[in-house]
C-alpha cells in the first residue's frame, strides 16, 4: 500500500547544514527541556514540530528507529555501575540510557497511549519502523502515525573508529528526524512511499525484481555502515549520491536522506549537483550483510 507522508522534519539540515536552529524547540515545554540531553532534546522538538506541520495533536501510533539510542546515557549508566560496584543505582540514569527512550518521552508528553514501538538495527532501523508504521496504517486507514528516528554522537565512537581504521574515511555525527504518516492524503503531504525493502540478504546481489522497480527511479541516495565497507548494489542508469555526503555517518541517517527526497521532490534543490526535478527518489541502505530500501514518489 501506499503510505503518505504528511509531514517531515530533521536536524541538522543536509541542505542547509549552516543552519544551527532546531525545530520545533520552542513548542517543547522549557521545564522538561532542561531535564533533558541535548540530542534528545533536539529529536523530541523535531517530532513536535512535524506533528504541528501536519496538524497532528496527538499521534495514534509511534515507530521509531535508532542505531545506538542514547549512547552518552548508556555510557554513563554502564560508569555508574562500576563506581556503585553492586550499590544503590539511579532509576532515571537506567530509563534514559534505553534505546526507546526518544519514543517513550514523546508519548509522555503527548498522553499518547498508542503503539510505541523502537526498532534498532543499525541503518535498518527506520526502515522497519516505516514497515510497522505501514502495516499499522492497513488495518487502521484513519491513524495519523509519527515515525522517527534519532541518534547521537559520543567521543567513544571516534575512539571506536580509529581503532577500526576508519579515522578520515567518515565523519560520525549524530541527526533527528520525525514523519507524520497515514494511508490517506491530505493537504499537507509531501509525498508517498510507494515501496519497502527490509533487511533483504543481497550478498551484493540485485535485490530488487523488475517488476517492483518498472518505473524509472530518476535518483538514489544511498548510504552504508562504515565498519563493514560494504556498498548497496543500485539499480542501474539511475543517478545516486551518497547521501553522507550531507548527514554524516550516524544510525538515523536514512531519515535525513528521507527528509532529502523529500525536499528533492517538493523544490527542486538544484544546488546540491543532482540536477532538476525529479518525481521519484529511492533511498537505499547497506547495513552489513542486509540491505534495506524505500521509494519515494510526488
Amino acid at each position: 500500500m501506499e503510505l503518505w507522508i504528511n509531514a517531515a522534519v530533521c536536524h541538522p539540515l543536509p541542505w542547509d547544514l549552516g543552519n544551527t536552529d532546531v525545530p520545533g524547540s520552542e513548542l517543547l515545554n522549557k521545564g522538561a527541556a532542561r531535564r533533558m540531553p541535548a540530542q534528545m532534546r533536539k529529536g523530541i522538538s523535531c517530532a513536535l514540530q512535524a506533528l504541528a506541520n501536519a496538524g497532528t495533536v496527538k499521534p495514534d501510533g509511534i515507530f521509531m528507529g535508532t542505531g545506538l539510542g542514547q549512547v552518552d546515557d548508556t555510557i554513563g549508566f554502564l560508569n555508574e555501575i562500576e563506581e556503585n560496584a553492586g550499590g544503590i543505582l539511579s532509576p532515571s540514569g537506567f530509563m534514559r540510557s534505553t534505546h526507546n527512550t526518544v519514543g517513550g518521552t514523546i508519548a509522555l508528553l503527548l498522553t499518547a497511549d498508542g503503539p510505541n514501538i523502537t526498532y534498532s538495527h543499525g541503518l535498518a532501523s527506520l526502515h522497519w519502523a516505516l514497515l510497522n508504521a505501514t502495516l499499522h496504517a492497513e488495518e487502521h486507514p484513519t491513524h495519523n502515525l509519527l515515525v522517527g528516528a534519532a541518534d547521537e554522537h559520543a567521543p567513544l565512537l571516534d575512539a571506536l573508529a580509529n581503532v577500526a581504521g576508519l579515522t578520515g574515511r567518515t565523519t560520525l555525527t549524530s541527526g533527528a528526524a520525525f514523519a507524520v504518516v497515514s494511508a490517506v492524503r491530505n493537504a499537507t503531504s509531501l509525498g508517498k512511499i510507494t515501496g519497502l525493502w527490509t533487511a533483504l540478504r543481497a550478498n551484493g546481489k540485485q535485490w530488487w525484481t523488475n517488476e517492483e522497480l518498472s518505473a524509472p527511479i530518476d535518483l538514489v541516495l544511498f548510504g552504508s555502515d562504515p565498519f563493514t565497507g560494504a556498498l548497496p548494489v543500485l539499480p542501474p542508469h539511475a543517478r545516486s549520491l551518497d547521501y553522507r555526503s550531507f548527514t554524516g555517518t550516524h544510525g538515523s541517517a536514512p531519515g535525513q536522506a528521507l527528509c532529502m527526497a523529500l525536499h528533492k521532490l517538493n523544490t527542486g534543490w538544484s544546488t546540491d549537483g543532482m540536477g532538476t526535478a525529479v518525481t521519484s527518489v529511492l533511498v537505499v541502505d547497506q547495513h552489513g550483510e542486509e540491505t534495506s530500501a524505500m521509494l519515494i514518489e510526488r
